[in-house]
């Protein structure tokens, strides 16, 4: 399944013979040839329970904010508390309880080197669950990870190893599962590994994007009523129609170009029973008859996820909301998942020349979709508009170390920080309002960021006693720090508008469906809700009758929620509240009840 690039250089692909007829247009396909191999049964069962049929919310490879998605994800019918069984028999290898990401998450190890992962989670069957509070109780936190060896926690395929839920960053009840390779716990796509879903839906396509690259390029359009759009420094925007898996450029006559382009596309996978729109597993494009490009998301190490940010057009998602699929390799992308790309996605065209281009994608079950279209090189094109943009303070590069410097603020970036080289844009606007710093506006939202990177700002004012409560803000959202010598240090992921800024409120705490004196016989748990103004909370602690219990977070709705057990006998309760902030301020709250 691993992929290996393989790069063509761009003259092996000459023009077809310019005597075709002017009529005649190139077509531009992107067509499936090398299809993914076929699905090994692993003998894997279904993760719900016996007769339920596995709809996908979510599939593996899917376009996510900063990550392709690692899994499926598996309606519960929109409830949470659906039993969920082992897939396989093994051993519960890892278990961890988190507010944010996965949520309660359960991993077992199976025999034939896989991992299967069910995320989530409300709750681990009555055995797992005795035996993660009480090392909740011993670790006083909500939040474990605990990792097990063979035969500590045995299950056997299609027992109930968990309840469906909606914790962590889940925003509806649903089952996130996925299959591992255990020896390192890379993601692969489960659908290849003989999980059943029932799926006879090809692909749909929406729109061709058509890229200019590099100078002297451009990228035009010609529609049938004789108008024409013609780009240089934004790519060329075409909407697709089809019928019965053939889809055709709309209006469109022909598509022209000088010099380099390369091409994008908007595309969604779907499957029968769910109308949630899916990731495309499988695209290929081919220039007069050779594969020019192929990709197949079938496996991402976590370590490599992020690169999603260098596969698709990341400043059309920051402008638009719009995940585009571009067949272009950026110099700093490191995704395995490419097994050819002709001069990194870069087609040079010849003038008065035609090229044949077949595009076809696909998902995992060889359904597919196929678009036609026509490309012709063209010159003599005058270019009057700047491709350049505005000039930078510093021409910042992908590959190496660099660094931008004032005797106000300081970047440091450090080698692939970047998959391109690009012009910094930086401004200082003055003293910020709160008067603790200069305003600093680094560059723009559009230019995706691999790594972190040092961010150092040089303060003014900030007294002593309130050093050790400062923090760095990115438009708003704290992004911590440390104080040291009159500067404030901190690491960041995005651009955007810096300065420094003091937090001495304590945190919020509030109660939900609770107050003193009430009578709490009917309810099954108790509510309350936490939160921070500025640098977000660090800890909380709950103690019923002065012993430690686990109360759940949900960052999303800010409460946290303990589910009365057995040993909460009746009478009066004493329930106390401990919530710290990342700068040290806390804030406590007692209430008293009845049981």
């Amino acid at each position: 399944m691993a992929a290996h690039l393989c790069v063509v250089p761009s003259n092996s692909l000459p023009p077809l013979n310019t005597s075709i007829p002017s009529l005649a247009i190139a077509i531009i396909c992107v067509v499936l040839t090398a299809s993914s191999p076929l699905p090994v049964d692993m003998g894997f069962g279904s993760p719900l329970p016996p007769g339920e049929p596995l709809i996908l919310a979510g599939n593996f490879g899917e376009l996510r904010s900063n990550h392709f998605h690692g899994g499926l994800d598996l309606k519960t019918k929109g409830v949470v508390g659906m039993p969920l069984h082992a897939v396989a028999d093994g051993y519960v290898s890892r278990l961890k309880v988190s507010t944010y990401d996965y949520g309660t998450t359960l991993y077992i190890d199976h025999p034939n080197g896989y991992t299967s992962v069910y995320a989530h989670l409300l709750s681990f069957n009555d055995d797992i669950e005795r035996f993660v509070r009480s090392i909740q109780k011993e670790k006083e936190s909500w939040e474990i990870e605990v990792y097990l060896g063979k035969n500590e926690i045995n299950v056997k395929k299609g027992d109930v190893v968990a309840i469906s839920g909606n914790s962590g960053a889940s925003r509806a009840p649903h089952l996130h599962f996925e299959l591992r390779e255990t020896k390192n716990q890379v993601p692969v796509d489960p659908l290849m590994l003989g999980i059943p879903v029932h799926d006879e839906i090809a692909p749909r396509m929406y729109k061709l994007l058509v890229y200019p690259i590099g100078d002297e390029s451009m990228a035009r359009v010609v529609y049938s009523n004789g108008k024409s759009i013609s780009k240089v420094s934004a790519p060329a925007e075409v909407v697709v129609v089809g019928k019965d898996n053939r889809y055709r450029l709309n209006y469109v006559k022909e598509i022209q170009g000088q010099n380099k382009i390369a091409f994008g596309l908007e595309a969604n996978d779907f499957h029968n029973g769910s109308y949630n729109r899916l990731g495309v597993a499988i695209i290929e494009v081919l220039v007069n008859g050779k594969t020019f490009f192929s990709q197949d998301i079938d496996r991402v190490p976590f370590t490599k996820t992020r690169y999603l940010n260098a596969m698709i057009d990341y400043e059309a998602l920051k402008q638009k909301g719009k995940y585009y699929y571009r067949a272009l390799l950026l110099p700093g992308n490191k995704l395995g998942v490419y097994s050819s790309a002709v001069n990194n996605g870069i087609l040079q065209l010849a003038p008065d020349s035609i090229y044949h281009v077949e595009i076809h994608v696909a998902d995992r079950t060889g359904n597919q979709s196929v678009l036609q279209f026509d490309v012709r090189g063209q010159d003599g094109y005058h270019f009057s508009e700047s491709k350049l943009g505005a000039a930078g303070v510093a021409s910042i590069p992908h590959d190496r170390h660099s660094t931008y410097e004032t005797p106000y603020i300081v970047l440091d970036f450090p080698k692939d920080c970047f998959y391109e080289p690009f012009e910094l844009q930086y401004e200082n606007t003055g003293t910020s309002s709160k008067g603790y710093s200069d305003v600093h506006l680094v560059h723009h939202s559009n230019t995706p960021i691999h790594k972190f990177y040092g961010v150092a700002i040089r303060t003014q004012n900030i007294a002593p006693k309130y050093e050790g409560k400062a923090v760095i803000c990115r438009s708003g959202i704290s992004e911590g720090g440390v104080f040291e010598d009159g500067w404030m240090r901190t690491r960041a992921r995005y651009f955007g508008r810096f300065y420094v800024d003091i937090d001495t409120i304590s945190p919020m705490i509030s109660l939900y469906n609770v107050y003193n004196g009430k009578n709490m016989a009917r309810y099954k748990s108790i509510q309350v809700k936490i939160g921070d103004n500025l640098s977000g909370i660090h800890h909380y602690r709950a103690y019923m009758d002065g012993v430690f219990v686990p109360m759940q977070h949900d960052y999303k709705t800010g409460l946290i929620t303990w589910y009365f057990d057995e040993n909460l006998g009746s009478g009066e309760h004493v329930l106390e509240i401990v919530v710290k902030d990342k700068v040290g301020n806390e804030a406590r709250k007692t209430v008293k009840f009845n049981k």
